[in-house]
């Protein structure tokens, strides 16, 4: 979940505005098109040089055979690169005869990789329509799953446990259920993990692989419109319907006053709708919880002046306003899943209205909901949190559950599961030590 203030995107939509990208385009195609090469690799050669160009958009970057190819080298420190015109760089190139066979040997091995990553993503597109396609409660056992394990880092979870997807039919969608079971023996304990916004049970790998360390038997879903499960990506028409589809998982368990949650963000919010609704006491802990977002006001009232104008031409704003694109970007102090999620094919890249109105009656529904004051979460809170108004969520959280303890990591943002592997060793800790009390 990202910054309301792409509403204005709803806004401008419908009363009729429309953005001019045309020299934009002129620009984009009087120039090369980027791409980019390491340039840690060639920065130990004999005269090689530390540049900045351009390469023809029709030269694939696995194809480069001959040194009269342009380049670019990003800058690893402040990732700005100056444009040199194609005459400019290619004298340079033929300066290095050892850093052309560089040029060569990453480009395989980029190529290479690029395969690879395309193969993973056409088995994780393959698994989504099989699922689209499944008429009722399922169990999928296909190569597909055991790419999509690999690509997402779960494949080593198979040496310590055994692991199955569930397809379970909410209403009109399908529900991705993975089933994570500890090989040791006697009886383990079950964790039902939930997911934020745009994300899905996949990102959550170093989560599940910890839980399963400890003996736990961990059940991840996708939500409506996340990961693997079907609907219309990033929407939602009620929060209730992620509630529903947690009761499906929750029929799937044998004694579900038994389990254990783990939830993130608006998982956080769908786990809140259970305790307060159902008034259950299981074992809870609740990362970075959202009932407002950073900004939720702006985006309030930017959402009322779409309403408007949708009402006027006798349309529903949820289903007229265009998704918006947006930058995926997660709240992470650790790079490698950051680059990871800029091409994660299942992460989420939309803001929708529909999702947004959602929360908006969620939270207004709140207020109403009776007060728990038996159930004893536990939540963990960031201080340096970009995404939620912790400011604001936590006190009504501690009116809300009132026997909750609240802890406030320093230092670390929205992302605590996805994390620098410190801080998601020190949050296993502490899960297992609540759990353990």
């Amino acid at each position: 979940m990202k910054s309301m203030l792409s509403l204005t995107c709803w806004t401008a939509m419908m009363a009729g505005q429309s953005a001019n990208a045309s020299m934009q385009r002129e620009q984009a195609n009087s120039r090369f098109s980027l791409s980019l090469l390491n340039a840690n690799a060639l920065s130990s050669l004999p005269g090689a040089r530390r540049l900045s160009g351009v390469i023809p958009s029709s030269v694939a970057l696995k194809s480069i055979r001959t040194p009269v190819l342009g380049f670019i080298l990003k800058r690893s420190v402040d990732r700005h690169s100056i444009a040199l015109p194609y005459s400019d760089v290619r004298p340079r190139l033929a300066e290095s005869e050892q850093a052309r066979s560089a040029f060569e040997l990453y480009a395989q091995k980029k190529g290479s990789e690029a395969d690879n990553k395309e193969c993973h993503r056409q088995s994780i597109a393959s698994l989504q329509n099989m699922i689209m396609a499944s008429p009722e409660k399922a169990i999928v056992q296909e190569r597909d799953y055991h790419r999509y394990l690999e690509y997402y880092q779960l494949l080593p979870v198979l040496d310590i446990a055994s692991t199955e997807l569930t397809v379970l039919p909410v209403h009109q969608e399908r529900i991705a259920l993975q089933t994570f079971r500890p090989k040791q023996q006697g009886v383990a304990r079950e964790v039902v993990l939930l997911h934020g916004y745009q994300d899905h049970v996949g990102v959550h790998h170093a989560v599940i692989h910890g839980l399963l360390r400890k003996g736990y038997m961990v059940r991840a879903f996708d939500f409506q419109g996340h990961g693997l499960s079907t609907g219309s990506r990033c929407a939602i028409s009620s929060f209730d319907r992620y509630l529903d589809a947690l009761e499906a998982v929750l029929n799937q368990v044998s004694n579900p006053k038994h389990v254990q949650f783990v939830a993130h963000s608006t998982g956080c919010s769908v786990l809140i709708n259970h305790l307060l609704k159902k008034g259950e006491i299981n074992p809870t802990v609740m990362i970075g919880p959202l009932i407002r977002n950073r900004s939720y006001d702006q985006g309030v009232k930017l959402y009322r002046i779409a309403e408007k104008l949708a009402l006027r031409r006798g349309i529903d704003v949820d289903n007229a306003a265009k998704p918006v694109p947006d930058n995926v970007v997660i709240d992470s102090r650790d790079h490698a899943n950051i680059e990871f999620a800029k091409e994660d094919p299942l992460r989420g890249r939309l803001l929708t209205a529909s999702w947004f109105g959602a929360l908006i009656r969620w939270q207004e529904a709140l207020g109403e909901m009776p007060n728990n004051r038996d159930a004893q979460p536990l939540i963990i809170q960031g201080s340096e949190d970009k995404v939620v108004n912790f400011e604001y969520n936590l006190p009504i959280l501690e009116q809300k559950f009132s026997r909750a303890e609240v802890k406030m990591w320093q230092g670390v943002g929205h992302q605590i599961m996805s994390d620098k592997p410190e801080a998601v060793n020190q949050l296993l800790k502490e899960i297992g030590d609540y759990f353990d009390h």
